[in-house]
């Protein structure tokens, strides 16, 4: 009787261990260019392949590019991934996440990645020039002074 149990349990074992070969997708996650002045225009790539050495040709890949939990982009692709862009017109840091889902064996395994963008203001050149008309004006002041 002990016997049938740890033929059991090694059958449970070796089934187990072969639902779990694909424990996780590695995602590759980029955007060029991560900063600049609004509005921002960013192209996004994503690719993925699974961690073991069974290929997995199709992948359902997914872009939240506002990090608010709603996935704004998706499409199926292979290996190679996909490229999308997308345009930043407010100022702040945004962190978009990228996901890559594939169906092994009847169980839906996925891999996540994030980049961060910051699309704050750059201050342009007349801001600067008037900036430094205003510490010239001020050493001269300084100097009469003396």
């Amino acid at each position: 009787m002990i016997r049938s149990y740890l033929h059991l349990i090694i059958i449970l074992s070796i089934l187990t261990f072969v639902n779990t070969a694909h424990s996780s997708i590695i995602t590759d996650f980029s955007a060029i260019p991560n900063f600049g002045d609004p509005p921002l225009n960013v192209q996004f790539s994503l690719s993925a392949y699974d961690d073991t050495d069974t290929t997995i040709n199709t992948f359902l890949y997914e872009i939240d590019f506002e990090a608010d939990g709603t996935f704004d982009y998706s499409s199926v692709g292979s290996l190679i991934g996909i490229s999308e862009s997308y345009t930043y017109t407010m100022v702040g840091v945004y962190d978009p996440i990228g996901r890559a889902t594939a169906i092994v064996d009847g169980a839906e395994i996925s891999g996540m990645s994030t980049v961060q963008i910051n699309t704050s203001p750059i201050p342009e050149p007349a801001t600067m020039f008037l900036f430094g008309i205003g510490l010239l004006g001020l050493s001269g002041v300084s100097r009469r002074k003396k």
